[in-house]
């Protein structure tokens, strides 16, 4: 979980840098998925919420765990919603 909220910080700081990757030549991600990032970053975060989901579920977790599982839904969509929107207007 934390490796993909990690990764997905990372991703919203590359976005700064398309203009300049394009300059470079450089394949960044930022670039591969260009205008459709909202829909690749929800579709990661959306797999992700499932596996977790389906990991508390044959774990026979107790609600604490879907508690906290929805805290990390908010916060994984307040990330592509609003940081995405904010980047990609910005470059």
């Amino acid at each position: 979980m934390m490796p993909y909220i990690v990764k997905l910080s990372f991703y919203i700081f590359e976005m700064q840098d398309r203009r300049d990757d394009a300059i470079l030549g450089l394949g960044s991600t930022a670039r591969i998925f260009g205008d459709d990032t909202k829909l690749w970053l929800s579709g990661f975060s959306a797999s992700m919420m499932g596996f977790l989901t389906t990991a508390g579920y044959l774990g026979e977790f107790s609600w604490p765990y879907y508690i906290g599982l929805g805290g990390v839904g908010a916060h994984l969509a307040w990330q592509v919603m609003l940081w995405t929107s904010v980047i990609l207007s910005l470059y």
